[in-house]
């Protein structure tokens, strides 16, 4: 049996003879999963097929209900609109809100762009295109009688 000494990160160190030998050459010449180890010593990343990771992550994210903006970036957002209103300039420090009346902005702003992106792409639809474009969400907004 061969000596192992124990090091402060948990690993044994020891002399001797490997167990394992050299790995057989048809076997080295293949990575883990059946593909071709290239010349650098790396493995070639999974590529999926375009459209098969987006569709997961929609259907991911239509199960969830958690906001879909992080909080801090939509809290400076709504500082600076308001920082940009004018209207506000007695106050020396701008002004403060309260977590709970942000949590109910943020939910009804994403709530309103979700809606209006349904209808930009029922419009794109509509034009017997696939992508989105800034048009389809004028024209939405447009039935809505939110654009002149």
């Amino acid at each position: 049996m061969v000596r192992t000494v124990q090091t402060s990160n948990g690993k044994a160190v020891g002399g001797g003879k490997s167990v394992r030998g050299k790995m057989p050459s048809a076997a080295a010449a293949l990575a883990p999963g059946g593909k071709k180890m290239p010349s650098s010593g790396t493995y070639k990343k999974k590529r999926w097929k375009p459209g098969t990771v987006a569709l997961r992550e929609i259907r991911k994210l239509q199960k969830s209900t958690d906001l879909l903006i992080k909080k801090t970036p939509f809290r400076r957002f709504v500082n600076d609109v308001v920082k940009d209103l004018g209207r506000y300039g007695e106050f020396k420090n701008g002004l403060r809100y309260n977590s709970k009346a942000l949590e109910c902005l943020q939910e009804a702003a994403e709530a309103y762009l979700v809606s209006v992106m349904e209808e930009g792409n029922l419009c794109t639809i509509h034009a017997k295109r696939i992508t989105n474009a800034p048009k389809d969400l004028q024209l939405a907004r447009r039935i809505r009688h939110e654009i002149c």
